[in-house]
């Protein structure tokens, strides 16, 4: 069905029987089916749970760590928030002056808080080979963590982000717990049901 579309780079505006009507939503053809194997791929489309892992820890590091410019709570995640969410602590407010503000959440870090994980960061010693040395991936400076790799994300998800945020009252034990069973190849539903 979809072989017969037109590609991606082809026509800017195709017309499409069945578009709209309910039939399907698809206006555009991959060029991956001009591949001679991709038709007999039996999974065209897989995601990857390291990737997936490494996204999510990089947007809670930018979050918690308040990177300016790779952060997700910007003004229209909080818009959204007013419109989806009954969390008023977090709605935009407008300062006397008549300038909105995003008052700041319970789950950023203070200056001094972020230089105290990137401390601890600095103090950690792990088995060998276990992941990468912490020490290399700290910026003093800004105090911010950088160039982590995937299998780095993976072990500070799931081992040492609740022990980092444990003194600054930000409790994501069972975020993390959830990650993990979600990255075994076979999840037992009640352990599963419990989030």
């Amino acid at each position: 069905m979809v072989q017969h579309f037109p590609k991606v780079t082809e026509e800017p505006n195709p017309q499409i029987p069945g578009l709209g009507e309910n039939v399907h939503n698809w206006t555009k053809r991959s060029i991956l089916w001009d591949l001679l194997y991709w038709r007999h791929q039996l999974l065209r489309h897989n995601l990857d749970f390291v990737h997936i892992e490494k996204n999510f820890s990089e947007n809670i590091l930018h979050i918690v760590m308040y990177v300016p410019g790779k952060m997700k709570d910007n003004v229209n995640a909080r818009l959204d928030l007013e419109a989806l969410c009954a969390r008023e602590e977090l709605h935009i407010r407008t300062r006397k002056n008549g300038n909105p503000f995003k008052p700041k959440a319970k789950y950023k870090l203070s200056v001094e808080q972020r230089c105290a994980v990137c401390q601890w960061f600095c103090m950690l010693s792990l088995p060998d080979r276990y992941s990468s040395n912490f020490v290399n991936k700290v910026d003093p400076s800004s105090a911010r963590l950088q160039n982590i790799k995937s299998h780095d994300h993976h072990v500070f998800l799931e081992v040492l982000l609740p022990i980092a945020l444990v003194p600054y009252r930000l409790r994501c034990w069972n975020l993390c717990h959830l990650l993990v069973i979600s990255s075994r190849t076979s999840v037992q539903m009640n352990s599963a049901k419990t989030y």
